[in-house]
């Protein structure tokens, strides 16, 4: 390969997989970069595959594709692209003490793979040494060298992956690729941050994977969040179809990384008043007709009822979920009361 003059070479080029990597610098835009070629003409397909897949995949939590150098009529491509300072996830495990972090980066692939899926591309070989931090210290996903873009699903001849991150129907001939070989590699990739190593039914190489074991649950290996404990282990179902999807990993961690860290304002003709604590119930009153709300750390739920009580002109019911902005009426007919009930959105801070 001929680098162009506005590349210096810093270091490599490193070995791995079907390609060689060099780190050099971009004299013109002042950055480190990466370039990455092929090592023998039969992986042209591949590298070309990686270079669609990663014009689709944009994504905060995807490596970033800057350029493409072409050489010898088209036989020869070579990517560049934005330099990961790392390390990869190769060492990180889920520590009882320091659950958000864990829960950080699990959120942070989860939406990288949602990201992806959104336009159609699977990558085909997540694992722990293809996710890497980058300056800045988020997750991004990289080496789109096996990814599959639209139509979806698709089918492959040759079976290609990383054992114990391969789902069973990758196994087949030929191989059904689709979104959910990536949730099941996710799966296999909690348990390896649980572990240091795979679950027992992703490893009977070279045969397919078996059902999970209800017994090997990682709700026995540091996930204590019954919720997240059933949804990774629902990742690594032998039917595709059972598997959650990405946004649902999504939200689940997500939904884990906001606990207790919601606020509702309730207003009224006698004040305002700020309801963020857990499990600590309100109550709003009118002559013989109240409701009770309970935060739970999640969501604020309705608990209680006592004669008409009205929410958005709905017949209230006990175990109703408060979402957004919401008009509570107490009394059946005039005089009525009203309050005002909003629910704050709070965001993932990384």
């Amino acid at each position: 390969m001929t680098i162009p003059n506005r590349y210096s070479p810093i270091a490599g080029p490193k070995h791995g997989g079907f390609g060689q990597v060099i780190r050099c610098f971009d004299n013109l835009l002042n950055r480190d970069v990466v370039i990455k070629k092929i090592l023998h003409p039969t992986e042209l397909r591949r590298i070309v595959d990686e270079v669609v897949a990663l014009q689709q995949a944009k994504s905060k939590h995807v490596v970033e594709i800057f350029d493409v150098i072409i050489e010898n009529n088209g036989t020869n491509i070579s990517i560049v692209e934005e330099y990961l300072p790392g390390p990869d996830l190769t060492n990180i495990r889920i520590e009882p003490n320091d659950e958000e972090s864990f829960l950080k980066i699990a959120y942070q692939i989860a939406k990288a793979i949602e990201d992806i899926h959104s336009r159609n591309v699977v990558h085909r070989d997540i694992k722990h040494n293809n996710i890497m931090f980058d300056a800045s210290g988020y997750i991004r996903l990289f080496d789109f060298g096996l990814a599959k873009t639209g139509p979806l699903p698709g089918t492959t001849a040759s079976v290609t992956g990383t054992p114990g991150f391969m789902a069973p129907e990758l196994y087949t001939s030929p191989s059904l690729v689709d979104k959910p070989v990536d949730i099941y590699a996710f799966g296999a990739l909690m348990f390896y941050f649980a572990t240091g190593g795979l679950p027992k039914c992703a490893r009977p190489w070279p045969s397919p994977p078996t059902p999970l074991n209800p017994a090997d649950s990682i709700s026995n290996l540091g996930v204590t969040d019954s919720r997240l404990a059933s949804i990774i282990d629902q990742c690594l179902d032998i039917d595709p179809n059972a598997r959650p999807t990405a946004s649902e990993l999504r939200m689940a961690f997500e939904r884990r990384l906001l606990f207790g860290k919601h606020k509702a304002i309730v207003v009224s003709s006698t004040g305002k008043l700020s309801v963020n604590t857990i499990n600590k119930p309100v109550r709003a009153t009118y002559g013989s007709n109240y409701v009770d709300l309970n935060y739970d750390g999640y969501d604020f739920i309705v608990t209680g009822i006592q004669g008409s009580v009205f929410i958005n002109n709905n017949n209230a019911k006990i175990g109703d979920v408060l979402i957004g902005s919401h008009v509570i009426t107490l009394g059946a007919r005039a005089p009525r009361y009203f309050v005002t009930f909003d629910v704050s959105h709070p965001e993932v801070s990384i």
